[in-house]
């Protein structure tokens, strides 16, 4: 979300959004889906204009959501603390919902997932033989890039993220370690592994 600093510190930051959005957030919050970490407000977290992840954490203040009855939007309203004076009026800035943590979450780079020829999802494995194999998988929430898979992955699992078009169901690979370009996204949470060559050396 995309929004504007109103005042020095505590730091308002107000941001305009679908009534839906709203209503999808206060269900999450209402379902544990959110962090509560006051009665009525969500963590939420904020970048910089360069991208830097601001050190503190703030809350979204459900209670301060404001409808603008001439366009249908809602003002969400969410608090921060500025003890350094880092957040100044008028700066953009985005505002994350941090959403409730699931310890044995399994998530990997979007561009892992693949369909069949039916549309099905799948991914491709490296198998103890290091021979790549389709794996049917069941995709879930999208956040940063990265997806959680519900079914079809346990830790431990390699999956192939990168060189799709050496590969094939059955050919053997030499996989090594995948390096994110956007950035270190921290440690992953199954074995994601980037196609090396097309095949171990003879």
């Amino acid at each position: 979300m995309l929004t504007t600093i109103q005042q020095l510190d505590t730091v308002y930051a107000d941001m305009q959004q679908p009534v839906s959005e709203l209503l999808e957030l206060r269900r999450a919050l209402a379902s544990g889906q959110l962090n509560e970490v006051a009665p009525g407000a969500a963590e939420v977290s904020l970048r910089l204009d360069d991208g830097a992840l601001y050190p503190h954490r703030g809350q979204l203040m459900f209670s301060e959501a404001a409808v603008e009855r001439s366009s249908g939007q809602v003002t969400l309203r969410a608090a921060f603390p500025n003890p350094d004076g880092t957040l100044l009026p008028g700066m953009y800035v985005r505002v994350s919902v941090e959403q409730a943590v699931r310890e044995d979450a399994i998530r990997l780079p979007e561009q892992a997932l693949r369909r069949d020829a039916s549309g099905k999802v799948q991914v491709m494995l490296v198998n103890g033989e290091c021979v790549a194999e389709p794996r049917p998988v069941t995709p879930g929430p999208v956040a940063e890039n990265r997806v959680t898979v519900e079914e079809g992955l346990a830790p431990g699992d390699m999956v192939i993220v990168d060189g799709f078009q050496k590969i094939g169901p059955g050919a053997p690979v030499a996989p090594v370690c995948w390096s994110d370009p956007a950035g270190d996204k921290g440690p992953p949470e199954a074995c994601i592994l980037r196609l090396g060559a097309q095949a171990p050396a003879e």
